[in-house]
């Protein structure tokens, strides 16, 4: 009763009094904070309030980092130029570690830019041989390749609805920017599974690389897909391989994650059935732990495909293009039933994909 009597004293009064008041917004408690800082005097019913009942006070001020510049040299080396900030005024903590990661970044760009340029092109290759095969290719022969594969991996029924998934995306104009998204789903699934493979076998191999990984897989689930899109544009540019990259962030830890899974829900009579056999290390891996973890690395692949699918139609607004560009327009231009024919077109490619992956876990 005492604590709660001294909670409801406490709460009351501050709550009566931000009901019956004004709450002044942050930006005027900045500028309140800013004349206190140069000697001005403020009104004590000011500082209250900004204190109180407006947002969450700022409590730490740090002076403006200076600013640097990278220029290019006569002979193409690059020079680091300080310059004092024009304001000598302390700054938040928000914008202060916001100068910074900008001025990294910078840096990075300016002093690494061939580490970049370097992944942008072997992405751009990829992605060139994947669209050679969808995009350049006369539309009658990729569309008999994309049937009869449905047929051979899903049976006569899934050819049926792919024909017919096709059909629709020919019929309503779709045609090349359904395979420009197929193509970019393709090499971010590919480029996903060949790093995520791996690292989830490490992480189920070791407590090292669990500790290391799972905590950064964490944070890729949580944060949201359009925040991806920051560092990509940050190092890349804009256009279709830094598209690919945030879609290979956003898609890859159900990859790793579920082979990591499969790899240590392996039961462990059958290992060491295995070992006292003489199989070694590699030989467990590769003949015992990968194939009894397959049905669980398959889900991890179908997951990847549906997740590569979502991200890069959001890329679309970074350059990516495809369907993605569609419904992005069509949003700009507020055309409804062109966004709606588009999104369709997209579900249906997406449900093409996952009925074939899922036959193929199946088998």
């Amino acid at each position: 009763m005492g604590i709660g009597m001294l909670a409801v004293l406490f709460v009351a009064p501050l709550t009566i009094y931000r009901a019956s008041q004004f709450a002044p917004d942050q930006r005027s408690c900045i500028k309140l904070a800013h004349t206190i800082q140069d000697g001005g005097q403020v009104p004590l019913k000011d500082r209250f309030d900004c204190w109180t009942i407006s947002e969450f006070p700022t409590l730490v001020w740090l002076q403006r980092p200076p600013q640097y510049t990278f220029p290019r040299n006569d002979d193409g080396t690059r020079s680091i130029v300080v310059k004092e900030p024009s304001s000598r005024r302390p700054v938040n903590l928000n914008n202060w570690l916001s100068e910074h990661i900008d001025q990294r970044i910078g840096y990075m760009k300016a002093f690494y830019g061939w580490l970049f340029d370097g992944v942008t092109h072997w992405i751009r290759v990829l992605l060139n041989a994947v669209e050679a095969v969808f995009v350049g290719t006369p539309w009658i022969v990729t569309s008999l390749m994309i049937i009869m594969a449905a047929v051979k991996l899903a049976g006569s029924r899934m050819g049926v609805f792919t024909a017919a998934v096709l059909l629709y995306l020919a019929l309503f104009g779709f045609w090349q920017t359904a395979m420009s998204t197929i193509s970019l789903t393709v090499a971010a699934t590919v480029i996903c599974v060949v790093a995520g493979l791996p690292l989830g076998i490490w992480v189920a191999k070791s407590k090292v690389g669990a500790a290391v990984v799972t905590p950064m897989l964490d944070i890729m689930q949580t944060i949201p897909s359009f925040v991806y899109l920051l560092p990509a544009v940050a190092f890349f540019s804009v256009g279709k391989p830094p598209g690919i990259l945030a879609t290979i962030i956003f898609a890859m830890p159900p990859m790793v994650r579920l082979t990591a899974l499969g790899i240590q829900h392996v039961p462990a009579s059958t290992k060491e059935a295995a070992l006292a056999f003489g199989a070694s290390p590699s030989q467990l891996l590769l003949k015992v732990e990968l194939p009894l973890a397959l049905p669980s690395i398959m889900a991890g692949v179908n997951q990847v495909v549906m997740l590569s699918l979502s991200m890069v139609v959001i890329a679309a607004i970074i350059g990516a293009g495809g369907m993605g560009f569609i419904v992005v327009d069509a949003l700009a231009r507020t055309q409804v039933g062109r966004g709606i024919l588009a999104g369709i077109g997209i579900a249906l490619i997406a449900m093409m994909i996952d009925r074939v992956v899922q036959k193929v876990n199946r088998m």
